[in-house]
């Protein structure tokens, strides 16, 4: 998983040991911006990484072509965005599946279904009569916990999470809020941190917030509240580490990527997040643990178990 991680965020390892095609992006990318450094090519990592990416895509096009048989279905199901603009998936048989007398493309140029009747589905104005629909979207990815979990968080003085995020996110390293004592956010990605191997995220903050608990239980702390100022020096620290990514997600087709073609208004998912990239970010949040809650955390005790500790 680290491996996974290091190779497609350009951290030097000594095997990339998945060997996959999201990898392999990386690597090119990678052996391009050494091969700049080795002759001193001017060219901006930008406009390198454009091209490779271009090439990659080019090679996925072609295998469209090569795969099905019918040119104006092959032309319909080419992908023409870069890379990144939707998440790659693989497949055996997908492509495949397009040769088959049964199944037909239905191409609405971007504009999707009109409507869905009581016995198919219209697009272009034409009903296509269907026995079972089967719906391939439909999540809010990115949204926040109070409105993916069916319930809403209630912190202190009544206070909402929906009411403290409704000018924007406010939080310490993306899982934690003042004003919400013994709360903790596993996947946030609005400023938290984010990976193509999502479960990594996941895997690191709920890591994080495991070893607060811990040491919340082991040392008698009742209650455990990060402050507004943390929050404020987090806002700063995302602010000296923010990458723009707005001219890249502007120009792929609508996705939740980005807001469906809106992503300077809800840059949420990607743009909000921690700049250092995951593995950094992993490395601030253990740091914190180890130097960082006393300053930036607000506890109460346990009388009762502090006495059972001090008798102890």
């Amino acid at each position: 998983m680290r491996n996974f991680l290091s190779v497609i965020t350009l951290v030097p390892v000594h095997e990339n040991v998945v060997g996959d095609r999201w990898t392999d992006f990386w690597v090119r990318f990678g052996a391009a911006m050494a091969e700049r450094h080795r002759t001193g090519d001017s060219t901006h990592p930008a406009e390198l990484m454009q091209r490779i990416d271009y090439s990659k895509m080019e090679e996925l096009r072609a295998r469209v072509a090569a795969t099905v048989n019918r040119p104006d279905v092959a032309r319909a199901l080419q992908p023409w965005y870069n890379y990144l603009c939707k998440r790659p998936l693989y497949s055996d048989d997908f492509l495949q599946a397009f040769n088959r007398d049964n199944v037909r493309l239905v191409d609405t140029d971007g504009r999707g279904v009109e409507r869905i009747t009581g016995s198919g589905v219209v697009a272009g104005g034409v009903e296509y009569p269907a026995d079972c629909i089967i719906f391939a979207t439909g999540f809010d990815v990115g949204a926040g916990p109070h409105k993916v979990g069916g319930y809403e968080a209630v912190g202190r003085g009544g206070q909402t999470l929906g009411a403290k995020w409704k000018d924007g996110v406010r939080s310490l390293h993306g899982t934690q809020m003042s004003g919400f004592p013994n709360f903790h956010v596993i996947g946030g990605t609005a400023q938290g941190t984010t990976a193509f191997n999502f479960t990594h995220t996941l895997s690191m903050q709920a890591e994080h917030a495991t070893a607060i608990i811990e040491r919340c239980l082991a040392e008698g702390i009742r209650t455990m509240e990060v402050t507004s100022a943390a929050e404020d020096r987090w806002q700063a620290k995302l602010a000296e580490k923010h990458v723009d990514h707005q001219h890249f997600y502007e120009e792929c087709t609508p996705g939740f990527l980005n807001n469906e073609g809106d992503f300077k208004d809800r840059p949420t998912f990607i743009g909000a997040t921690y700049g250092g990239g995951p593995l950094e970010y992993e490395q601030v949040i253990s740091e914190w643990r180890r130097t960082g809650i006393e300053q930036d955390a607000d506890v109460s005790f346990d009388t009762d178990a502090a006495l059972r500790r001090a008798s102890a």
